[in-house]
């Protein structure tokens, strides 16, 4: 049984570690297709409005970004490449949204997109990869922010600034935040859901075990015909057995031939066989473990 258990167990860990790394690629690629295919738009709805504007250096940009959110999604057909396809979109993108802030004609507006970088970041890269990416993002942006108040030409409020500031910051920690604990609410739910397979195999090693005991037990039940004389036993098949062949072919039990006193004085008359009774005179205070050696003398 304790084999069957460790084989089970070391199953389940891999099934379940499978299963869960299943689990988060194909969520990750779901929103890896999402993502590019709304960034896909976005850029395609912007081109026309910047080429309105007259700022081309976007407008190229944005053309290139079209160019790669097709070829990212024509990639992804391969799920093999979830993980490099992230990071790579994740790059792109937060260099996107660096250079829309740093160019001097862009409205302040656009900026509510920088939200969109965190996010895409944690849930694609997860905790670890995602924050080390927001440690550089985020004071960029920052510093692209406090350079436009203070060094533009046009200038936008104190308040302003410090709430996109603000904003940015508490969208990374709120990320963040929703990351390690989904992380950890997902961990726990894969070792519940290991645990209660593990009890499930047990007892089905259990359940399995108690068959293999049921089959091996055998019993006795109904009348037996024995004969009055010789008190044989007839079988099944109409033939006479003695009674310890009988009883040992269908139970656990084992006979060792002994005689009683009675039938030791029918049989041998001439010899007193009665050990117990003489060692009694002899012995008086005699113990429990030598009277079972007297029994055993009397039995050879």
């Amino acid at each position: 049984m304790e084999e069957i258990l460790e084989d089970s167990d070391r199953v389940l860990k891999s099934e379940t570690r499978d299963t869960y790394f299943d689990y988060i690629d194909s969520r990750r690629l779901l929103l890896l297709r999402v993502l590019l295919s709304l960034s896909l738009l976005v850029a395609l709805a912007f081109i026309p409005v910047n080429i309105s504007l007259n700022i081309w250096s976007l407008v190229y940009v944005e053309i290139a970004l079209v160019v790669f959110f097709v070829a990212m999604l024509t990639r992804l057909r391969n799920t093999k490449n979830i993980e490099r396809c992230s990071a790579v979109f994740v790059t792109v993108a937060a260099t996107w949204a660096i250079i829309a802030a740093a160019v001097p004609s862009t409205d302040y507006s656009t900026f509510v997109w920088n939200a969109y970088i965190p996010a895409a970041t944690f849930f694609l890269l997860g905790k670890r990869r995602g924050f080390v990416l927001c440690s550089v993002y985020v004071p960029t942006i920052i510093a692209i922010f406090l350079y436009r108040h203070f060094f533009a030409s046009i200038t936008q409020p104190i308040v302003v600034v410090l709430n996109l500031i603000l904003y940015t910051i508490f969208i990374s920690i709120l990320y963040l935040y929703y990351e390690s604990t989904r992380a950890h609410t997902e961990k726990l739910l894969i070792d519940d859901i290991k645990r209660r397979k593990k009890t499930e195999a047990e007892k089905v090693a259990l359940i399995d075990d108690l068959k293999k005991a049921l089959t091996e037990v055998k019993k006795l039940s109904g009348l037996l015909p024995v004969c009055s004389s010789c008190k044989k036993i007839r079988d099944d098949k109409g033939y006479w057995n003695k009674l310890e062949i009988f009883i040992e072919e269908r139970s656990e039990a084992q006979f060792s031939h002994g005689m009683c006193p009675k039938c030791a004085s029918d049989l041998y008359p001439d010899i007193d066989m009665d050990f117990e009774s003489e060692y009694k005179k002899d012995f008086p205070a005699w113990t429990g473990e030598e009277q079972e050696e007297v029994s055993s003398a009397q039995k050879c």
